[in-house]
């Protein structure tokens, strides 16, 4: 089961990695990913809410975890480079939580806000205070920074493109939203 899990979850990240913005391309992705989370390796398997669990508050399958982790990957790379491509990244999220159904596609569009919320602060919005003890070296990394050679922070310059692609993809969700009722932002205790 395992192998046939990776198989799919390798499939969805190409499906992502081949949206485009043509019109048909988007519904086509959608389509194909729609069919990928309803395979047996990866609709019944949860897994995990974390990164943020108040805002998913509850195990969602193994393909929708991949899915939303794979589209933050997608703004966090092509987006800062072309934000354009936001668009229809949001518009095929929006398709499939529509075509799954208000079950499934709620827990999906909660997963992928769970991803964008934890990888970007400002989308919560919510600016993590400062430890009285950190560094500003360790304080960048709890902001999201990530940590280069010594573990020391990226450049301001690689932080802020990855920040503006996660931005506007939040945007594009914004645009193309679901068809639930979600509180954009993040209501949870732990902020991510």
């Amino acid at each position: 089961r395992g192998s046939a899990a990776s198989a799919v979850v390798t499939k969805i990240g190409m499906r992502i990695n081949q949206v485009a913005r043509v019109h048909c391309v988007v519904h086509e992705r959608a389509a194909q990913l729609t069919a990928l989370l309803r395979e047996p390796a990866v609709a019944g398997e949860a897994v995990p809410a974390a990164p943020g669990e108040g805002l998913v508050a509850a195990p969602v399958s193994l393909g929708s975890a991949a899915l939303a982790r794979r589209l933050a990957l997608q703004a966090a790379s092509l987006v800062d480079q072309n934000p354009a491509a936001a668009v229809p990244l949001g518009a095929v999220a929006a398709t499939v939580a529509d075509a799954l159904g208000p079950a499934l596609g709620l827990g999906l569009w909660r997963m992928i806000l769970a991803e964008v919320h934890a990888a970007c602060p400002a989308t919560v919005p919510f600016q993590p205070p400062r430890p009285p003890d950190a560094s500003a070296n360790a304080y960048r990394l709890l902001l999201g920074y990530r940590a280069g050679p010594g573990g020391r922070p990226e450049p301001k310059e690689k932080y802020y493109n990855r920040q503006a692609g996660y931005m506007a993809l939040y945007a594009a969700l914004l645009q193309c939203g679901a068809r639930y009722e979600i509180a954009y932002g993040c209501d949870c205790d732990d902020h991510g």
